[in-house]
């Protein structure tokens, strides 16, 4: 019933405030709303013009989103598999996904690439391992800077 509960607050809070769905195209939403010079105190006309904003920009971004999103996980196999089969089924609320998610990786990730370091140094040398550990890193940070990772939150 506390499900049932927030659903329905939320979709009624939804309603009753301008409300951007889209994290990923939230910042160009926003922009496209402000210089269309929108009146923000009018909800439902705001949520109207946003949807459609939204479907617009839906079929552009999609063919790009499912390329990267595949490309995020099979860099991250390891990590994606450990999050998906072990931690996230256990997070109590969707409230603390971003939470839960954001601590597995402050906790997997130095251990991941510690291992990486042993073993790259070992196969190749220290500044091959080092160079493709920052690829690595780098990689990851664009894509999530990016977005295309809420793609893979949401399965």
């Amino acid at each position: 019933s506390i499900a049932n509960i927030k659903s329905t607050v939320a979709k009624h809070l939804k309603q009753l405030t301008t409300h951007i769905e889209d994290d990923a195209a939230y910042d160009r939403i926003e922009k496209e709303l402000k210089d269309s010079n929108v009146d923000f105190l009018n909800p439902v006309a705001v949520n109207k013009l946003i949807g459609r904003t939204s479907k617009k920009s839906e079929t552009k971004i999609k063919g790009n989103c499912h390329f990267v999103k595949w490309i995020f996980i099979m860099i991250n196999l390891p990590v994606v598999l450990i999050w998906r089969s072990t931690v996230k089924p256990k997070v109590p609320e969707l409230e603390f996904m971003s939470t839960f998610r954001f601590v597995f990786s402050m906790l997997v990730y130095p251990i991941l690439y510690s291992l990486l370091a042993l073993i790259l140094t070992y196969a190749y040398n220290i500044k091959t391992a080092c160079l493709l550990i920052l690829a690595h890193a780098v990689l990851n940070v664009i894509m999530v800077k990016i977005g295309f990772t809420s793609f893979v939150q949401r399965k």
